[in-house]
Parts: structure tokens; sequence; C-alpha cells
């Protein structure tokens, strides 16, 4: 499925999506796109702004994250405590209908493509349920633009998060509806700042197992993984440990898109250094 929407992307800008495919080496999928040249100069790979660190003080959240796959349950339910909130969690629509009636949270993150009883089924119910105008339900789905994102809206979500997960969008969606506010610091920015000192980060070369374990886990948000794998490349010397930390603060936002991108431009080789 997510090939299919990839597909229907690339072709929407114009372009085409390729395979390449082996057997028993694995697949590989690409496109291309007549894009216009970019204006202006590279802004610099690193983070500046706010972080989102917790709850402000006297704030409060409960929140309900139902959700049929049990890695993208672990990522939300993650994303929300980290910032002080109470979460309990829901494999399908049914499921979360009993964990409304005990628990009441403030705010539902629900998937809308789900076994037993889909998001738009559990919808309609929760609206049926006594007392229940104060519970803000959030639609979720990777497959939510144009059209589709309207219909959440038409048939009464209040909002719509969509997948993969981005923590700062989720903490917006949550201020948007509720009387909720977050503490916030000055980010530090993730990756060197001085430009030489980025391309000697970039030109680690890591072991090809490493890299494409750290590239694995980053492409399906598995953060577990992505902590293991840098607590390895922290133990292989300087350069590594510095690299580690910075792809670290990455991990710290859940950006696993970053942590991609960046393992993606480093050298690949042996792993043996002189």
């Amino acid at each position: 499925m997510g090939l299919t929407l990839s597909r229907r992307q690339v072709e929407l800008m114009g372009g085409k999506l390729d395979l390449t495919s082996h057997p028993g080496a694995g697949s590989r999928f690409a496109f291309t796109l007549a894009l216009p040249p970019a204006q202006g100069p590279v802004a610099p790979a690193s983070l500046t702004g706010e972080r989102i660190r917790r709850l402000a003080p006297g704030c409060t959240l409960e929140a309900l994250v139902v959700e049929d796959v049990a890695d993208n349950r672990e990522l939300l339910s993650r994303m929300l405590r980290s910032v002080g909130a109470k979460v309990w969690v829901a494999r399908d629509g049914a499921d979360a209908l009993e964990k409304i009636r005990l628990h009441r949270p403030a705010i539902v993150f629900m998937d809308v493509r789900m076994p037993v009883m889909d998001g738009i089924e559990a919808l309609r119910q929760i609206r049926g349920l006594a007392g229940d105008r104060r519970v803000v339900c959030v639609a979720m789905s990777a497959a939510g633009w144009g059209r589709e994102a309207d219909r959440y809206f038409e048939v009464g979500f209040a909002d719509f998060v969509a997948k993969p997960y981005r923590f700062e969008t989720v903490c917006e969606c949550i201020e948007r509806h509720l009387d909720v506010r977050f503490e916030r610091e000055p980010a530090k920015p993730l990756g060197p700042a001085a430009p030489a000192r980025r391309a000697d980060l970039l030109a680690v070369t890591l072991p090809p197992d490493l890299r494409q374990r750290l590239l694995n886990a980053a492409r399906i948000n598995a953060f577990t993984e992505i902590e293991a794998s840098l607590s390895e490349l922290k133990e292989m010397g300087a350069r590594e440990r510095e690299l580690a930390e910075n792809l670290r603060g990455f991990l710290q936002r859940y950006d696993s898109r970053a942590i991609a991108d960046a393992v993606e431009r480093l050298d690949e080789g042996s792993g043996n250094r002189p």
C-alpha cells in the first residue's frame, strides 16, 4: 500500500517510480522529478528555534492512542509520555470505546484504518456516548492529503495528523484543541555548526552492517533499535562518538527522517579505520 501511495504522489508531481530487483539481494525503488532550480543559499544542516521539553507547570494531559500496528502505538505513546502525559493505548475502535468509558481521556489519536472497528465507526459511537463532548478526536493516516484529509473533518474529527508522526506536529495539535501548554527552551543545533567540522563528521566511515541497521531503523521509526545502534557507534572512536551525539539530538526530537538523511550521506566502508 505504501508503494501505491508513493507512486501516486510521484506521478502527481510529474515523475515516475522505477523498480530494480534481484532475487536474494533485495529491491531498490527510485524516482526522478523535473524541478526548478533552488533560489538563494542552502540552509545549514542544523536546527534552530525552540524545542518542546514538557508540559507547562499546572498542565495535565490524558490521551488515548488507538492504532492496530504495535510499533506505531509505541512510537506515539512514547512521544506523549516524554512530555509528561498519561497515556492509554487501544488496538482497534472497539477497544478504544472501552478505554474511553473507563478513563475519559481529553484527546484521542485514532488511526482511521483498523480491523474489527475502523476509526470512522469508532468516532460515530464515541459521539453517542453520554458526556463525550470534551473528548477531542484526531484522525491519523498515512494517506492524508487533499480530499482524503477533508473527508476526516467532514465525518467529525477535530483534526488530522499524518504519518509518520512528527513530535512538533503532535504537540501543536494538542495546544490547538486543549487548554494545555508546553515548556519550551532554545533548541541546540543538531549537527555541527561549522561547515568544516560537519564535513569531517560526514566523512566517518561506518561498517556496512551498522550503517544499514541505522538506516532500516530510522526508516521505520524503530527508536529502540536506533538507540542501540548509536550506543554501538559511540564505542568506535572519538569522531564516531561525536557523530552519535549529534544523531542523538535528532532522536530526542523523534526526527527519524533527519537521522536517515544524515546516515545516507555518511561514507560506507569496511569499518577498518587507519
